[in-house]
C-alpha cells in the first residue's frame, strides 16, 4: 500500500471525486488571503474540531500550523484528508516537503513516488516530484561518512627511466645515466575522507539547506632507506541551497590544503569552486563542477627537485548518470584541467573522458544489504609546456588509460568493506613518465 493511501468503507466514488474538486492545498498560506498576523492556529484547531467534517476548516488549519512551523501538526491534518483524496499530487507533494522539514527523508522519498505513480500527471507537478527527489538522492537529511583504506600498488619503470635513454626538454637534450635502469617497485600508504551534512538552522534557513564539509587525507608508511614520511590534507566546506526556477541544487565552497614531508612543511593550496546538482528526469541525473586553486611550494631540501615556486590550477568536470532499473546505473564523465605552475616544469592542461556502471548483485551474504559493484574505465591525455617562455610549447604528452572495479560489502547498517582494484598505463613520449601499474585498495567505510 502507498503511504497515505488508506482504504475507508462508507466513502463512495463521487463523495471523493467532489473533495478532490474543491481540496486544493497549499504548502504555503497565500498571503492575499491570510497574513502571518492574521493566522491564530489556537482558532483554526478549536474551528476544526468542532466542525470535524468541515473540509475548509481542516485546510485552514493545515495551512496556519504550517505558517507558525507546527509541521508535525499540518502532517496529522494532510494525511487524514489523505484519507478523502488519496489520488493528490499536490497533497502529496505537501506532504513531502514537510516530511524534508521534519527530517525524514523516506517518509518524503516515498510521497514523491507517490506523485509520480499518480494517472494523468501534469508536467509541473512531474517535475517538482522529480526535483524532490534528485534533492533527497543529492543531499536527504543531515548525513555522515567516514572511510579508511590501506593500498598497495606496484609499477614498473619506478625510478628514473630508461638505461641511456635520451629525452629533449625545451630546447635541451638531457641523456640519463647509464646507471639509471628501468626497474620494477612497490609501495604501501594509507588514504581516507570523511564527509558531514547537516542542516541548516537559524537565521539563514530561507536561504540555505545545509552546510556540507569533506575532508580527505593521505599519509604513507615510510621504508627506512627507501622512502620518505609525507602527509597531505584536504577540505572543503560550504552550504547548498536550491534553485528551483532551475530545478538545481548548488554548493559553493572554499578549500585548503597542506602538505609535509619528513615533517617539513612542503606546499599549502587555497581556493574553491561550485557544485552544480539537477535531476533531468526520474532516470538521467546531471552533476558539473569547477574549482579553482592557488599553490604555494616550500623550498625542501628533501625533495629530488628543491626550488620554490607558486602555481594555479583550475579543473573542471561534468557527468551524467542514467538509472536504467532497480539494480543497474550508468555514468559518463569528462574533464578539463589547466596547471599554471610558475619556475618549474610541471605545468600542464590535461583533458579526458570516463565511463562506469554500478551494478546492485542482490547477494547479501550478512543479511545488512546487497554487494554494489562499481566498474569504470577512463582515458586522459597531459600536455606539459615550459612555463619559462613567453609562449610556453609542448614539451611532453602523457597518455593514461585507467579501469578500476569497486566492491562495497555492506557488514551492517552503518558499516561496509570496500575493496577496489585499479590498473594504470601511461603511453609518453618521456621514458621518465612511461609505465603500467596495479594498484589495489582494502578498508572500511561508515555511514549513517
Amino acid at each position: 500500500m502507498r503511504v497515505g493511501q488508506v482504504s475507508r468503507a462508507g466513502i463512495c466514488a463521487a463523495t471523493t471525486a467532489l473533495l478532490a474538486a474543491i481540496f486544493v492545498p497549499t504548502f504555503s498560506p497565500d498571503p492575499a488571503t491570510a497574513a502571518p498576523s492574521q493566522c491564530q492556529n489556537r482558532e483554526a484547531l478549536d474551528a476544526l474540531l468542532a466542525a470535524p467534517g468541515n473540509l475548509d476548516a481542516a485546510i485552514a488549519h493545515a495551512k496556519c500550523a504550517v505558517e507558525q512551523g507546527e509541521f508535525e501538526s499540518a502532517v496529522a491534518t494532510f494525511e487524514a484528508l489523505l484519507i478523502y483524496t488519496p489520488e493528490n499530487a499536490q497533497l502529496e507533494l505537501d506532504l513531502a516537503a514537510l516530511y524534508v522539514e521534519l527530517g525524514s527523508v523516506e517518509l518524503a522519498r516515498a510521497h514523491y513516488q507517490n506523485v509520480l505513480a499518480v494517472g494523468g500527471l501534469s508536467d509541473e507537478l512531474r517535475q517538482r516530484a522529480e526535483f524532490g527527489l534528485a534533492n533527497l538522492s543529492n543531499a536527504g537529511g543531515d548525513s555522515f561518512s567516514f572511510s579508511h583504506f590501506a593500498a598497495w600498488r606496484w609499477q614498473d619503470n619506478a625510478n628514473l627511466g630508461l638505461t641511456s635513454a635520451s629525452i629533449l626538454v625545451g630546447s635541451t637534450r638531457i641523456t640519463v645515466p647509464a646507471n639509471q635502469t628501468k626497474k620494477a617497485d612497490n609501495s604501501m600508504w594509507h588514504e581516507g575522507g570523511l564527509s558531514a551534512r547537516v542542516s541548516s538552522s537559524g537565521m539563514l534557513d530561507n536561504a540555505v539547506d545545509a552546510w556540507q564539509l569533506d575532508v580527505d587525507w593521505y599519509g604513507n608508511w615510510q621504508e627506512k632507506g627507501k622512502s620518505l614520511d609525507s602527509i597531505l590534507i584536504n577540505a572543503q566546506i560550504g552550504p547548498e541551497f536550491s534553485i528551483t526556477a532551475l530545478d538545481t541544487l548548488v554548493r559553493p565552497y572554499l578549500s585548503v590544503g597542506y602538505s609535509e614531508l619528513q615533517e617539513k612543511p612542503l606546499y599549502r593550496s587555497w581556493g574553491g569552486g561550485v557544485r552544480l546538482y539537477r535531476q533531468i528526469n526520474e532516470r538521467l541525473g546531471w552533476e558539473s563542477n569547477w574549482d579553482y586553486r592557488s599553490y604555494a611550494y616550500d623550498d625542501n631540501s628533501l625533495r629530488s627537485l628543491s626550488t620554490s615556486y607558486d602555481g594555479e590550477q583550475f579543473t573542471s568536470n561534468s557527468s551524467l548518470t542514467y538509472l536504467v532499473n532497480d539494480s543497474l546505473q550508468l555514468s559518463a564523465s569528462t574533464h578539463f584541467t589547466f596547471s599554471d605552475l610558475v619556475d618549474d616544469q610541471y605545468s600542464y592542461r590535461g583533458s579526458g573522458i570516463a565511463v562506469g556502471a554500478t551494478l546492485d548483485t542482490g547477494v547479501d551474504p550478512f543479511n545488512a544489504g546487497s554487494i554494489a559493484l562499481d566498474f569504470s574505465v577512463g582515458f586522459e591525455t597531459r600536455d606539459h609546456m615550459d612555463p619559462s617562455t613567453s609562449a610556453p610549447f609542448v614539451t611532453r604528452t602523457d597518455e593514461q588509460m585507467s579501469a578500476g572495479l569497486e566492491a562495497d560489502i555492506p557488514l551492517s547498517a552503518n558499516l561496509s568493506l570496500v575493496s577496489r582494484l585499479e590498473y594504470d598505463q601511461v603511453d609518453s613520449n618521456d621514458p621518465f613518465s612511461d609505465y603500467d601499474a596495479i594498484t589495489a585498495y582494502v578498508g572500511l567505510r561508515v555511514s549513517q
